[in-house]
């Protein structure tokens, strides 16, 4: 497989006689590259912290619900731990929070909860026990805490209540059909206006970010934290299609629009190595280290605000546009939902002259053949 970077190219590959081979041997190839890259380097956002419970370390709260033994300053006994573990460790665990320390805390505050409805001969149901009321009595009567305490324990048990009950008269929340539209692609005026913006930053370091932000943006709708750790030596040229780049991640290959294909090419000679963004180490100490990145850059108050969903909104129409079938799109985009396809049909513009959106989708312009099980030439079957 050919780098774009002479620095990050492998020992030379042989001459391939026919394409399949070529591509085989890419395929083999993307594998070692995936493999490349040290996993304790890559930067995940959002990935919490973990805990520590009985000497493990817990990255899940399913793990935490699962370990999880009250001590004694957690105001339930061993015997009362005994008899409501297992309801405990069900209600939060349809309640899941997003992080382990959270998960932690929740689980130590319902299980004190729930033995003090024990000590009150309150079944040990989560209809009987999980309701407004009971909950509200609870916190009324917990001694020695701030409003901002009280107001976490309302807030963890509240949690809990919705999770684990269907008749206790908590406030649900609305149902999610996905009706929340896509951000809006930028148009094609947005657009140049964001590159004349690059050229006109104020460092080098500067305009090679927002190239990078740009150009993976355009031109493969990447993600925040693929964008952020793509590495130079990941992306490639295909070995079949002359000119064509391929930007390859852990789960997919996307290929890279030709639009962008000369200025990602000029960002690989410019950072021949590590991530094509740049910057030096793991990002681990910053929240979000590309957030930091966009934030540095110059960017005229006339223009909307370079936001990354649009960026890949607007990749995703273009390829859309263009002709990509949706198993294709779902496949280079990375997701399965069909909801997202949804939300972006609707900046995709009809191809109304002449009725010509008529002509694929009868099969004359057809990329893939005919209908299989049809006669071909209009005769009895």
């Amino acid at each position: 497989m050919s780098s774009v970077h002479p620095k990050t190219t492998g020992p030379t590959i042989p001459i391939l006689t026919t394409d399949a081979m070529r591509l085989e041997r890419f395929r083999e190839d993307v594998a070692r590259l995936r493999a490349s890259v040290d996993a304790d380097l890559v930067y995940r956002p959002g990935q919490p912290a973990p805990v520590q419970i009985a000497g493990v370390q817990c990255y899940t709260g399913e793990q935490v619900v699962a370990l999880y033994k009250p001590g004694p300053q957690h105001d339930c006994t061993s015997q009362e731990w005994y008899e409501c573990r297992h309801k405990v460790r069900e209600w939060v665990g349809l309640s899941l929070p997003a992080s382990p320390s959270t998960t932690l805390r929740r689980i130590i505050l319902t299980t004190a909860f729930v033995s003090s409805c024990m000590r009150d001969d309150v079944p040990l149901n989560a209809e009987a026990m999980l309701t407004p009321e009971r909950v509200e009595q609870y916190v009324a009567l917990y001694p020695r805490r701030s409003l901002r305490s009280l107001s976490t324990l309302r807030s963890e048990l509240r949690s809990v209540g919705i999770a684990a009950t269907t008749r206790a008269a908590w406030p649900r929340p609305p149902a999610d059909y996905g009706g929340r539209n896509a951000a809006a692609p930028y148009s094609g005026a947005t657009i140049a206006a964001y590159w004349d913006a690059c050229l006109a930053q104020s460092t080098s370091h500067r305009r090679h970010v927002m190239a990078t932000i740009l150009s993976l943006g355009l031109g493969a709708g990447l993600r925040r934290a693929e964008m952020y750790e793509l590495r130079t030596s990941h992306v490639v040229h295909h070995p079949v299609h002359e000119g064509l780049l391929v930007v390859v991640l852990p789960d997919r290959l996307v290929p890279l629009r030709h639009e962008v294909a000369d200025m990602v090419l000029h960002l690989c000679d410019e950072q021949p190595t590590g991530r094509l963004i740049g910057g030096a180490g793991t990002g681990k100490s910053l929240t979000d280290p590309l957030g930091r990145m966009r934030e540095a850059l110059d960017v005229p108050a006339s223009l909307p605000l370079l936001n990354l969903s649009r960026l890949r909104t607007t990749w995703a129409v273009a390829c859309l546009s263009d002709g990509a079938n949706l198993a294709e799109f779902q496949r280079m985009a990375g997701t399965k939902s069909g909801r997202v396809l949804e939300k972006f049909a609707g900046f995709i513009s009809h191809r109304d002259t002449h009725d010509d959106w008529m002509l694929p989708a009868s099969g004359t312009r057809s990329a893939t053949g005919p209908m299989p099980g049809l006669p071909m030439d209009g005769g009895n079957a």
